[in-house]
């Protein structure tokens, strides 16, 4: 199952509370080689601060993703425009 799907069942079974930077916390806890990144998430011409998870392939990870059904793109820098 994947890792952030499995989280996110928990958390709702556990009734965690916290902010995303915090259930984001948990799964890089979870994915062994990971770390917690900070950027931008990039949705519909609009960015904002934002943590994800990455592993030591580079593949990224989100809880907000298996919460919210929108696309994010993830970028380092505050993009232009």
């Amino acid at each position: 199952m994947d890792p952030v799907k499995r989280l996110v069942l928990r958390l709702k079974l556990h009734k965690t509370e916290g902010t995303i930077v915090h259930h984001n916390a948990i799964l890089a806890k979870q994915i062994k080689g990971s770390r917690m990144v900070s950027g931008y998430a990039l949705c519909q011409n609009q960015a904002c601060w934002h943590c994800w998870v990455e592993d030591s392939e580079g593949k990224k990870y989100d809880v907000s993703s298996g919460i919210l059904s929108m696309p994010f793109e993830y970028s380092s820098d505050v993009p232009e425009n």
